[in-house]
Parts: C-alpha cells; structure tokens; sequence
C-alpha cells in the first residue's frame, strides 16, 4: 500500500533528517528517489544526494558514466545547484585498446569530463587522485579545470611515482585557497616553483601538507637524499609580500624535508605540526625559534625527541596531543626528561598521549612513568607500551588502582 505524501509533510524536519541519514548510511542509490516523496523531503534530499560527485572512468560505470558525465556538462542538474565536494580519480590514458568499455569510455572521457568540472561552479573541495595511467591521461586538463572554480578552498592532490620526473603541472595557477594538501607529487625544481606561487597566492592558507616519495634537489631533477629539499623555499615568498600576515594553522610534512628557523616567521599562528617518519633535518634552531617566536602548539606527531624539541616542549603549556612513533633508537635521559619534565608542565592540558613503536625498552611502562602520566587529569587517550617483566605487573597493578575518568587506555605490548 502506498503512503500519502502528506505523512511525511507532516513530519518534523529533524525526523525527516534521521530517516534519511538513515537511508543515505544504508541505501544510498535509494536516496534519490525519495526526492519524489513530497516537497519537504525533496528539500531536504537534494543537498544530501548530490552535495558529492565522484568522476571516474572505470568498466564497473560503463553502463551509467555517460548520462552522469553528460548531466553534469549540462549544468541543467542538482549537481549544479548542490555539489561541493568533488572527486576526481582512475582518468584512462591515451592507449591502443580496442576493446568496446575502453573506446565508449574514452569518448565519455573526451566529450565530457572537462566540461563536467567546469559546470561545478559551486564545488569548495576537490581531489584529483593521479594515478598510473593518469600519466598517459588529461591529468593538465583536469588540474587546469580544477583551477577555474570560483569558489575552491580545499584542494588534495595525489600522483602516483609516475609523475617523478614532470616539469609542469600547473600548480602557480591556484589562488586563494584554505588547505592544500600534496601526496607523493613530482619535487622537481619547476614544480617546487609552481607550490611556492601557488602558496604565495594563496594568503589565508590555513591547512598545508606535503608528502613525496622522494626529495628532489632544487637545483635540478637528481634524487638527492643526502640533502632534503629545503622548506624555506616554499615560504619565503609569502614572507616577502607586504601584507603578510601568518594564518598556517596545520603543517604536515612527510618523508624527508628540512626546517630551520628561517621558516618559522610563516608558522607563527600554528597551532598542529605533524612530522612524518622519515624526517630529514630538522634543525635545533627550529624548535629554539618557535619557542622565541612564542608559537605553542596545540597538537605535535613526531618519529623522534631532540634535547631540542624536549627544551621547546617545556617552555610553554598547553599541549592538548603528543604522538610519537618512533623506530629510533633513544637515550634513557631523553624518555625520562619527557616524563619528569614534558608531561607536567602540560598536565592540565594533555587529553591524547600515545609512545608507540620505540626500539628501546626505555619508553615501557613502569610504575615511575605512569605515575606521570596519571597527573595528567585531562587525559582521554592514552597509548603506551607495556614490555613483559616485573614492572608491568606492578605497572599494570597501578592502572587498577589509579582508573583514569572519562577516558579510554590503550596499552600497546611489544
């Protein structure tokens, strides 16, 4: 039996929304169908179904790629009026197949994929996943259309090891974008050109990660592994301009890179600095610098502890997350500075704590260094290793005995 329209005209929205998180979590293809259910739900359907587009050419979309691909290029559809987030993926390269799906959906794919992005005038984020046979493929096309929508802030690209040695991608072409996020891209010197102007042109930057598989020299296209590309590059444009004013809130950086003190004037506002395992040089000026400059860090990820970054961590309070995964091998006096002298000085803050992976058996818990840990009050999480002996017996003993409120313990044993 079908259900009049009007009993759910006469639904109060906030149900309406449980029904269809409901339906979008278990049934998404159904989602656009209840569009036709009345007037209220069709409101509150069409930002829901079609706030996200997805493009990609694969044979599983044969059957649907054209009818999407051509909507879109109308920008007569929903999409044009809702679609925000945009995700680009699997572009077919230029290949001799001869193969029907591969023929019907090159010709999708060259008819219309450019014209689809051009009609997502509303699209604030997008990701282009650059993959193997992009390379082949119109990946300028896709990244020069991703640079004509009006209202981008959020921009991920990722390249896969094929793109290494591309001298252009035409990156300088972004502006005024909010978080960018870059993985596994080419470093070689004309695309470190490229995110540098890309960064200068973009002064309200507030979320920035750069990973790669290797560092390139700037200095030409040689893999360089003994000498990291050097960040400051990247920055010192924007220092330059005579407006600048620092916004960086996240930095991420992955796989080796080099930071001195010469960047931190950009890095003034931040607040979360994550640093991959593999992490280069960062030099001890660095961390002295953030400390003069007054930068305290609201969330810190590292691979490794320094004298250094020990000095920078007790010069200031309010850390609220410190992860540390580290394969390296460590001094004693550094795991014991971090518990006797780290953690108190951020205790009412410290809500994530998380040492795992140490080589060393001095990061383990004992009953001094949980003691520590336990002072911190404002804990949530906490992740710990726990080497069989004596000590964790007595340490683990001294979990039951201390219980943390509000707050879940993660003990990683080794």
């Amino acid at each position: 039996m079908s259900v009049p329209s009007e009993s759910f005209e006469g639904l109060p929205l906030d149900v309406l929304s449980l029904i269809l998180k409901h339906v979008r979590k278990h049934d998404f293809k159904s989602l656009p169908v209840l569009r036709l259910a009345s007037k209220a739900m069709n409101a509150l359907v069409e930002p829901m179904a079609f706030g996200t587009a997805t493009i990609k050419f694969t044979t599983n979309r044969v059957h649907c790629i054209q009818d999407q691909l051509s909507g879109l290029a109308s920008g007569q559809g929903p999409n044009g009026r809702w679609t925000k987030r945009l995700y680009i993926e699997h572009l077919l390269p230029h290949a001799d197949d001869k193969s029907e799906h591969y023929q019907f959906l090159r010709a999708c794919q060259d008819q219309f994929f450019v014209k689809a992005i051009q009609s997502l005038q509303g699209v604030n984020w997008a990701s282009f996943d650059a993959d193997e046979n992009s390379k082949d493929g119109p990946y300028l096309a896709a990244i020069s259309s991703l640079t004509q929508l009006p209202h981008l802030e959020s921009l991920s690209l990722s390249f896969s090891s094929e793109f290494d040695e591309v001298g252009f991608l035409g990156l300088d072409s972004f502006s005024k974008l909010r978080y960018i996020q870059l993985i596994r891209q080419p470093f070689t010197k004309p695309i470190l050109d490229e995110v540098r102007c890309m960064i200068v042109q973009s002064p309200c930057l507030e979320e920035l990660t750069i990973e790669a598989y290797t560092w390139l020299s700037v200095s030409g296209g040689q893999t360089n592994e003994e000498n990291p590309s050097d960040r400051e590059y990247l920055f010192d444009g924007a220092l330059q301009g005579p407006n600048f004013a620092p916004r960086l809130l996240k930095f991420t950086v992955g796989n080796d890179a080099t930071l001195t003190s010469k960047s931190v004037p950009y890095f003034r506002s931040l607040t979360h600095l994550d640093i991959g395992p593999h992490y280069g040089k960062i030099q001890d000026g660095f961390w002295q610098s953030l400390s003069e400059t007054g930068v305290a860090l609201h969330r810190l990820k590292l691979a490794f502890f320094t004298p250094a970054i020990i000095q920078y961590l007790t010069s200031y309070a309010g850390l609220n997350e410190l992860k540390v995964n580290c394969r390296y091998d460590d001094e004693e006096s550094l795991s014991r500075q971090v518990f006797d002298l780290v953690l108190p000085q951020h205790e009412s803050t410290l809500q994530f704590l998380s040492f795992v992976e140490f080589n060393s058996n001095f990061w383990g818990i004992t009953e001094e260094t949980l003691k520590c840990v336990i002072r911190c009050k404002a804990l949530r999480t906490v992740a710990l290793m726990c080497h069989p002996s004596h000590d964790m017996v007595k340490a683990l003993n001294l979990i039951s005995k201390y219980a943390l409120s509000d707050s879940r313990l993660l003990i990683s044993r080794l």
